[in-house]
């Protein structure tokens, strides 16, 4: 896609005019999309890592890349375009104007705040461009997922569609040490297959979230594939808060948050048992599209009961 317009700004809005490279004659379209970048909104809320609450971690969008999924209505081959910007100061709304394309489906898909990256040009499917929103420590970063998904038919897609940041980042920090100090203070009688020398989290879901989130040590922000906490005899933590994990994800437009923790326990005679754990949890109706939510999830007993977990959230 070709650039041909110039950055204008007026009363904390930009825009920028494109039109795309067509391969030959055909019917196109054109179509206007605005952004909201949510620079006239002040956040006070600090927890660690939280974005918006220095200017390391804005909580405003600074740039976007968007990514165009077109789908040609004639029957030629679907193809991604991207394009960068770079969202000039007090932008409250960034508008793409006069997008032209051919007619047909497209979908719409930003990445924000994540820097430039001309390596991205290359990336010729949604997947790809899905996976990228793993390349940066997550909560240094805020990330936007699909946008739009709409037919575009008409010689000119009249009015502005609204298109904010639809995607949140949720860390969930997990403490399985207190589940393992409980069961071993138990007598001798109620441990058939001795104490429990190690955990760790196998599975972790949040189920209205469209995809796979990852597992990161809590001491680095690398991912973790193993996610494995070792624990022996009196060495483990015992009450020691949040220290065992973390998890991240991102979730899309949702009202409440749905979660499966599937933990993994091995016994002194090597015997291993899944408990898996689910937890419902509402999300009041002002703080659904907040960029950022906080689980913490403590794990009390090795047994699939409401009483064997305890979770707190910060929003």
């Amino acid at each position: 896609m070709s650039l041909v317009g110039l950055l204008v700004g007026c009363d904390g809005d930009n825009s920028l005019q494109s039109e795309a490279a067509l391969p030959g004659p055909q019917k196109t379209a054109s179509m206007t999309l605005s952004i909201y970048t949510g620079s006239n909104v002040s956040r006070t809320v600090d927890l660690p890592g939280d974005p918006g609450t220095s200017p390391e971690m804005p909580g405003t969008i600074r740039n976007i890349h968007l990514f165009m999924w077109i789908e040609p209505l004639n029957g030629d081959p679907a193809y991604m375009d991207h394009l960068y910007i770079e969202v000039p100061d007090s932008t409250v709304y960034y508008v793409f104007q006069g997008i032209v394309m051919p007619e047909s489906t497209a979908s719409f898909y930003a990445i924000v705040n994540a820097g430039v990256h001309n390596e991205w040009d290359a990336l010729t499917t949604v997947g790809e461009v899905l996976a990228l929103t793993t390349i940066a420590t997550p909560s240094r970063d805020l990330f936007a997922g699909q946008l739009l998904n709409l037919a575009v038919t008409k010689e000119q897609h009249s009015g502005l569609i609204e298109a904010g940041l639809v995607a949140a980042k949720v860390d969930v920090l997990y403490n399985i040490g207190t589940a393992i100090t409980n069961y071993n203070a138990k007598p001798g009688a109620q441990k058939p297959n001795g104490d429990c020398v190690s955990a760790k989290v196998v599975s972790l879901q949040l189920k209205n979230v469209p995809r796979e989130g990852y597992f990161f040590d809590v001491r680095s922000n690398t991912p973790d594939p193993s996610h494995t906490i070792n624990l022996s005899g009196n060495s483990a933590p015992g009450q020691a808060a949040w220290i065992n994990g973390r998890y991240d994800c991102y979730l899309y437009d949702s009202g409440s948050l749905d979660l499966s923790l599937v933990v993994q326990s091995t016994y002194a005679d090597g015997y291993e048992k899944n408990t898996t754990y689910n937890v419902h949890i509402d999300t009041p109706q002002d703080l659904t599209v907040a960029p950022y939510y906080l689980l913490r999830f403590d794990v009390v007993g090795f047994s699939q009961t409401e009483y064997n977990y305890r979770w707190t959230t910060s929003i």
